[in-house]
């Protein structure tokens, strides 16, 4: 079962801003958001209106930041602390943080997770290291979405060290989207990777292999199968289904064309995929 860290519900009294997202599992970097002056003139404010609001945002965001840093540092000496807060009042809105403090990815070091939100628009998440008396920063992420799950921190790549994993859901698409993005942690130099980001993923750490069904509809969406080399990832194989033959061609390369040309051909699909995540979804068709 996945261990997730206790994390912040965040619930606000106005939502408004407009929030759509999607990510391509071969561009980690890549995410999907609009909001163009024209969406923000229907909101009853102008171009101005909204920059003073998002630098007012900004500064709060540094001042719950600051907070949380001097928190941890008064409890820096404990192997591990918890702790979650909502005495912000900003904009008649609640605001609300949480931070997660010990010795999260190593047994060596001492990390810090802290999380920021202002009326549930965006989730801001920075982890530290602690160095003597100070927090050195190592991360920075979010999501200026409706979409954010949860943060997880396990080992996925098999080197016995934990990761950070962000979870989150598209809140608009056609298929199942269930998105992490993983941030693997180098233990050596206590640093973590760039960011590698799966869709509909199932993690073996023992194996060091990534599972999945990448985006589209049943019938036409491939299996996927990645490997860990280190902090980098190797492309294994594709299944892809033959609705009318019931049958799969497994192929290396991520195309429906040449899998069905010069693909192999399976007459069922592998064990080691039937238990996977989101196989319901492949096999619906």
């Amino acid at each position: 079962m996945k261990k997730y860290l206790l994390v912040v519900a965040i619930f606000c009294s106005c939502h408004n801003s407009d929030r759509n997202g999607r990510v391509l599992v071969h561009n980690p970097e890549k995410t999907f958001r609009e909001s163009t002056s024209v969406d923000k003139e229907k909101n009853g404010m102008n171009i101005n209106e909204w920059k003073q609001i998002e630098y007012e945002d900004s500064v709060q965001l540094k001042v719950m930041l600051k907070d949380l840093l001097r928190i941890a540092s008064q409890n820096r000496w404990r192997n591990s602390f918890h702790k979650e807060s909502s005495s912000w009042n900003y904009q008649n809105a609640s605001c609300s943080a949480s931070l997660s403090f010990g010795y999260l990815f190593s047994k060596n070091e001492k990390h810090l997770i802290t999380r920021r939100s202002i009326a549930g628009s965006e989730i801001h998440i920075d982890i530290f290291v602690l160095r003597g008396t100070k927090f050195k920063p190592l991360l920075t992420t979010g999501l200026d979405m409706m979409g954010y799950l949860g943060d997880t921190v396990r080992d996925v790549n098999g080197d016995f060290y934990k990761d950070y994993l962000f979870h989150w859901y598209s809140s608009a698409g056609c298929c199942r989207r269930d998105v992490y993005a993983v941030y693997l942690y180098d233990g050596s130099r206590n640093t973590f990777s760039k960011k590698y980001t799966f869709m509909n993923p199932t993690f073996s750490s023992k194996e060091k292999i990534i599972r999945g069904v990448e985006y589209g509809h049943p019938g036409e969406v491939p299996l996927y199968k990645y490997k860990w080399n280190g902090t980098k990832v190797d492309t294994i194989e594709f299944i892809y289904p033959d609705t009318a033959k019931g049958k799969f061609y497994l192929s290396k390369i991520e195309d429906f064309d040449l899998a069905k040309q010069k693909g192999k051909v399976l007459n069922s699909l592998p064990q080691e995929y039937r238990n996977i995540e989101s196989i319901d979804w492949f096999l619906f068709y």
